[in-house]
């Protein structure tokens, strides 16, 4: 029937088990390390990116408090400055106001002058007028 040879049967598992520890050494063991290798690498890299993120979440941070400070310094600066603009305003008007009140009264001055000056000429020429309105009425 079947004729097994007990010498090839060892030479075949000896060559099996020397071909699995060739293999073992050259080929799965390095494959493993290199694999392990790249598992913590992986790993590594991962951790980096948390801390990249956090780092990144803390500078976004940090940024915003200094946007924020300067919306602030700057809502103050012109604050600062509308007083200031306010101020000066006030100050020309008011010096326009009493420049005005100063003309207005040498106007008034100078009406009260010429007033008293046509009352004057007006009661020198009185008797003419009525010399006049009498002649009109006369011709009436």
């Amino acid at each position: 029937m079947l004729d097994i040879s007990l010498l090839l049967l060892i030479s075949t598992a000896v060559v099996f088990l020397l071909l699995i520890g060739i293999l073992n050494n050259m080929l799965y063991k390095p494959l493993i390390g290199y694999m392990q290798q790249r598992d913590l690498s992986i790993k590594n890299d991962l951790q980096k990116v948390v801390q990249n993120e956090d780092e990144i979440a803390k500078l976004n941070a940090k940024a915003d408090q200094i946007i924020l400070d300067a919306k602030y310094a700057a809502l103050a600066q012109k604050e600062k400055m509308i007083a200031q603009t306010k101020l000066l305003i006030e100050k020309k008007i008011e010096e326009k106001r009493l420049a005005l009140a100063e003309d207005y009264a040498k106007f008034e001055a100078s009406l009260y002058k010429n007033r008293i000056s046509l009352i004057k000429d007006l009661k020198k020429k009185a008797p003419v007028f009525k010399a006049q309105i009498v002649a009109k009425y006369n011709t009436l």
